[in-house]
């Protein structure tokens, strides 16, 4: 979720591509949920593993993706940011074998938080962050794994990116 410039290639019949893009100062917002809602697993086989049960393949397992659409159906952009950040800690969580992807993990869901901040605000922003966390780190070897994440990143310093005004 957010605001994008709009950004259009078309091809017609006859093969000829078109562009066509806003200006530079007119973006679009887009809020985009296709998502169905999956069928809760059984505790047992979804809690065997870290990466657990994701039926529909979106990056987000099934238990939390259910947990989302439920907590804020009637919170369009502020439940995509927080499948969105799912998505990523999800990542951070299953990829702490493998360095390099662990990192680039974590730094997308820093990019997530400040998403989700962006739309719901700092206040909220802290409590959301606890819950999806408190859900998500709900095995021990989910907590091990998040351990291991935070350890594939420490130590690391990540540009802060600035907002210039208008």
């Amino acid at each position: 979720p957010g605001f994008y410039q709009l950004l259009v290639k078309v091809k017609d019949r006859s093969r000829k591509e078109h562009h066509f893009k806003t200006k530079f100062k007119d973006h679009a917002m887009f809020v985009v949920d296709s998502s169905l809602q999956v069928p809760m697993p059984d505790p047992k086989l979804n809690d065997k593993t870290v990466a657990g049960i994701d039926s529909d393949g979106d990056g987000i397992r099934d238990d939390i993706q259910r947990w989302i659409n439920e907590k804020y159906a009637d919170k369009p952009r502020t439940k995509m940011a927080i499948k969105q950040l799912a998505m990523s800690k999800q990542l951070d969580l299953i990829s702490v074998s493998d360095k390099a992807q662990s990192i680039i993990a974590g730094r997308e869901m820093l990019d997530d938080l400040d998403c989700l901040s962006y739309v719901v605000g700092n206040e909220q922003l802290d409590n959301i962050n606890r819950e999806i966390k408190y859900k998500m780190l709900n095995t021990k070897d989910r907590q091990y794994a998040e351990i291991k994440a935070n350890a594939n990143f420490s130590g690391l310093s990540i540009p802060v990116r600035y907002k210039e005004e208008d």
